[in-house]
């Protein structure tokens, strides 16, 4: 029995310093990919200077009709994803757990999957946003600027607002990103099964979201950059090569924001969208099941 269990442990002992090697081996592999990527970001989405999203309201929408799909049933790319429902976790009313995006959207996130290093993941936060947690978002942000910025008035603070949380809108010419299933919120979890350091938190509204933050300290030259930041400055242009080079544009002031196909896309790309507004067939909340979705005038 004693001899059982010494073999039992010896063995046990093997799997856990081979399962340590693997890990050290996949973590390198991280480390060299993002050594790789040593063109900063500002170069852009569209192999030339890095274009501002500015004016995407009048960007034409030319709707494909193309279906919303749960992301969990997507099969090819379960390896590559694991859910983080932000909103619903914050049991924000109105929020649905399951991750909707349009069809070319799922296809172009296995594009970027296939271009994430060896046991890497990408974990996604949010993709089509039902319109009362637009509306919910927007609300609370603009009550905390009209508390923080009591000099402007009711316009101002209203554009400001939409510098992180689109106008909730009826308008089909200019729908919120996140209510056409165009855009996706999310992140890169490593090896380890931890999120990679992207320097800030999702929904973090201030300056050090900003895509490009980094890139600009480094430009200008800032002796206090430390390895912390350099790591962070790895991590955020291994996300946007990715993206972008699976067909992904990203919002400027948003590490964690991409669109495929939405007016944001459409305004960097210099073509219209082909995405407007849409909503699921079936909105899953609470134990309900979750059925195909459709684009919906």
């Amino acid at each position: 029995m004693i001899s059982w269990i010494k073999r039992s442990y010896f063995h046990a002992c093997v799997i856990i310093l081979l399962m340590q090697k693997e890990l050290e081996k996949l973590m390198s592999a991280l480390d060299q990919r993002r050594v790789q990527l040593v063109v900063p970001i500002h170069e852009g989405d569209v192999l030339r200077k890095r274009k501002s999203i500015a004016g995407w309201k009048t960007v034409e929408i030319q709707e494909s009709n193309e279906d919303l799909t749960n992301l969990a049933r997507e099969k090819r790319l379960r390896p590559f994803i694991r859910f983080a429902p932000q909103y619903y976790r914050q049991e924000i009313p109105g929020s649905v757990e399951t991750m909707w995006v349009r069809t070319g959207v799922a296809q172009a996130l296995y594009r970027a999957a296939l271009l994430l290093p060896t046991g890497c993941q990408f974990e996604i936060w949010d993709a089509w946003r039902p319109a009362p947690v637009q509306k919910r978002l927007f609300d609370q942000y603009l009550e905390v600027l009209r508390k923080k910025m009591k000099g402007l008035t009711e316009a101002e603070l209203r554009e400001e607002t939409q510098k992180y949380v689109s106008l909730p809108s009826d308008d089909p010419t200019k729908p919120s990103p996140h209510s056409t299933g165009g855009a996706i919120d999310l992140t890169i979890v490593g090896p380890d099964g931890k999120t990679l350091n992207m320097g800030v938190p999702f929904d973090y509204f201030g300056s050090e979201a900003r895509t490009t933050f980094y890139e600009e300290k480094l430009r200008e030259g800032d002796t206090a950059f430390s390895e912390e930041e350099k790591e962070i400055l790895a991590n955020r242009r291994l996300l946007y090569s990715v993206m972008i080079t699976a067909g992904f544009t990203n919002y400027e002031e948003e590490h964690w924001h991409y669109d495929f196909g939405d007016q944001f896309w459409g305004r960097i790309k210099e073509q219209p969208a082909i995405y407007g507004k849409a909503m699921p067939l079936k909105i899953c909340l609470n134990d309900e099941p979750c059925t195909a979705g459709a684009h919906l005038n």
